[in-house]
């Protein structure tokens, strides 16, 4: 496999959105079509309205953040938590604390802007 650059146009991009990240690195071209770039602003909004749901609820997004607000027991709600295992990475839309340990689960919008979890 080819090793590819990043740009720093790509890697500010994705600071602020993975997806918009993505797709400047992918070989679509790298511009979202406006449909597209409408999607990842819904999404934004779903996570920005999920957040205002949750009183003791942080944003962690990337592995170390995530590990350090694991530790901290008054945080109940980890939105976008970040894992990296050998290599492997994953992130979940929230993590919920639960007295066994941790639930986790992802966001969906519906057709009437109200945000859904599943677990």
């Amino acid at each position: 496999m080819a090793k590819r650059m990043i740009t720093k146009e790509a890697f500010l991009t994705a600071m602020e959105c993975t997806t918009q990240g993505w797709y400047l690195l992918s070989d679509k071209g790298g511009t979202p079509t406006p449909g597209e770039q409408l999607r990842m602003e819904e999404g934004k909004e779903v996570h920005r309205r999920a957040q205002s749901l949750h009183q003791n609820s942080v944003y962690a997004g990337k592995v170390e953040r995530t590990k350090q607000l694991i530790l901290d027991s008054a945080i109940e709600v980890i939105f976008e938590a970040a894992f990296e295992v050998d290599g492997y990475a994953a992130r979940a839309d929230w993590i919920r604390r639960t007295q066994g340990g941790w639930i986790i689960g992802d966001m969906k919008s519906s057709t009437f802007n109200q945000v859904g979890f599943r677990t």
